[in-house]
């Protein structure tokens, strides 16, 4: 077995494939990826034995997300069984306070978590965004949304508002755009 697979085809094996398909992909799984969950646990008081048994877990986790087509794909399988063991090993040694220390996470892996909070902080801006855009005035909000969500051209919303002309309708998005920028400023979303 010297093949390499992605992860669409280890996915793809393990939901339509037929049982050697199936453990050929898990056994692949094994092989590329059970170094690195072994590592995580060694750095962190584990031993071998602990190691296997939360790599199985996760391994577990994912196959019944993948046969269950609940497995978004939003990370890879690489990233998706580190967290899913990640998780399980410090559970375990939640039950065993004396031995934990600091976590060293694996050089590598370290951006996953970086990308979770990243992912958070721009799902609060939008929020921000939105609650600033939801203090508008209508004829504001409208035109905002209406060019830059609805792409809709400025003659297209001059004539859906009754403006005058194409120029005052630019004029009013500009003004529209400046009121936006200082209620953000207002509700805490910085320019950036």
């Amino acid at each position: 077995m010297d093949r390499n697979y992605n992860d669409k085809e280890i996915i793809s094996r393990i939901l339509v494939g037929a049982k050697t398909r199936h453990d050929e992909a898990l056994r692949y799984l094994y092989k590329t990826y059970y170094p690195f969950i072994r590592g995580f646990v060694i750095k962190n008081n584990g031993d071998e034995e602990g190691a296997a048994d939360v790599f199985q877990e996760a391994i577990v986790v994912l196959y019944n997300k993948i046969k269950a087509e609940t497995f978004r794909g939003d990370s890879t399988i690489k990233t998706f069984l580190y967290a899913i063991a990640r998780n399980l090993w410090l559970k375990e040694l939640r039950k065993h306070p004396r031995q934990v220390s600091d976590i060293t996470d694996l050089d590598n892996f370290t951006d996953f978590e970086a990308e979770e909070s990243d992912e958070i902080e721009n799902e609060q801006k939008g929020q921000l965004l939105r609650e600033s855009i939801s203090q508008l005035g209508e004829a504001c909000r409208e035109i905002l949304i209406d060019y830059y969500y609805a792409k809709y051209s400025m003659k297209e919303i001059m004539v859906k508002l009754g403006l005058g002309s194409e120029q005052s309708t630019k004029n009013k998005k500009y003004r529209c755009m400046q009121q936006l920028i200082k209620l953000c400023r207002q509700n805490g979303l910085n320019k950036d």
